[in-house]
């Protein structure tokens, strides 16, 4: 079951990777700025508004698929792009639960995990 965060920032692209819709609405929200929170069971991480490094993530996203058409490419379903970070490089613990929330737009539950120990 896709997460609370994939649900929200679903982008819906048509053959010709037109952005045709986002569900539910994404881009009705101010994305060049928001308030990020990384917090464990124990203590808070991060808790910041920052502005996208791009301005705002569609104009990355934009980018990528004008630069993908050019060379014959483009994005196929269930494709995940990444636009920039709001919060940067966020040290985090392994092993540990985290909730990450954007703003009162989204949450995400998430554990860092590895093979190695």
């Amino acid at each position: 079951m896709p997460s609370e965060l994939a649900r929200r920032l679903k982008i819906v692209i048509q053959g010709d990777n037109r952005v045709v819709k986002t569900c539910p609405n994404v881009l009705d929200h101010p994305l060049e700025s928001l308030h990020v929170t990384v917090r464990t069971p124990d203590r808070i991480l991060y808790d910041k508004e920052r502005s996208h490094p791009s301005g705002h993530p569609m104009k990355s996203f934009t980018w990528l698929v004008h630069f993908l058409n050019s060379r014959g490419q483009g994005l196929k379903a269930g494709e995940i792009v990444t636009t920039g970070s709001y919060a940067g490089i966020v040290e985090a613990p392994v092993g540990v639960p985290m909730q990450v929330k954007l703003n009162g737009l989204a949450s995400l539950d998430v554990e860092l995990i590895t093979d190695k120990p």
